[in-house]
């Protein structure tokens, strides 16, 4: 599945700081493809799209988060089966809104309700 280019650039640093990571970079922030299958489905080339740079030169950029893959209506309908991840990835690419995200076993940086044995987290959180 090819999509539509997105707005910004692919990058690519072969030193010791990021390894051979790519990086979608967009407003100055840079963040981390997971997979060739992400690039492609974003329409760009592997590996004619990526540029190569400098570990100095990604440092400069601001850490965003892992680029988010773009998943189908027939994706969320029936989820791969893979793994729990690429099934949670395809549920919360549809949130909007915001809400409250709840899981267990989380450090409790936020407002938590501990039991005896687990703790919830109580993460509010805004999607888009």
């Amino acid at each position: 599945m090819t999509g539509e280019q997105l707005p910004g650039r692919l990058v690519q640093s072969e030193g010791p700081i990021f390894g051979n990571r790519v990086f979608y970079v967009w407003n100055d922030v840079r963040h981390w493809v997971p997979d060739v299958e992400w690039i492609e489905a974003h329409g760009y080339q592997w590996p004619g799209s990526v540029t190569k740079t400098t570990d100095e030169d990604l440092a400069k950029l601001r850490a965003g988060r892992r680029a988010p893959h773009a998943f189908t209506d027939a994706d969320r309908t029936s989820p791969s089966r893979e793994s729990s991840l690429v099934m949670r990835e395809v549920a919360v690419s549809f949130l909007r809104g915001s809400g409250v995200e709840i899981g267990a076993g989380q450090l409790c940086r936020y407002r938590c309700i501990a039991t005896s044995h687990t703790q919830i987290g109580l993460i509010t959180r805004s999607w888009s």
